[in-house]
């Protein structure tokens, strides 16, 4: 079962970029407008919209670039595997 321990809403200027090493379990969900994120170990890299999340891997490096303003909800998941 996956439980939400806390969760931290954030505003992100346009043409600014956020760097950060995430936990894995980590969600992010963009509120509203418009970021390109990359992660370390990660040969992808993600354009997300208002409305899109993803849950990210926690194994490095992660980068948002905002290419408008943007808020972004930050979910930390307590990430438990039952029987």
């Amino acid at each position: 079962m996956d439980e939400i321990k806390n969760a931290v809403v954030t505003a992100l200027k346009g043409g600014s970029t956020l760097k950060f090493d995430p936990r894995c379990g980590t969600r992010i969900r963009v509120v509203d407008g418009s970021i390109w994120l990359t992660q370390q170990n990660d040969t992808n890299d993600y354009v997300m919209y208002g409305g899109d999340g993803m849950v990210l891997s926690g194994t490095g490096l992660t980068l948002i670039h905002a290419y408008e303003d943007s808020s972004l909800q930050f979910t930390e998941l307590d990430i438990r595997h039952g029987t």
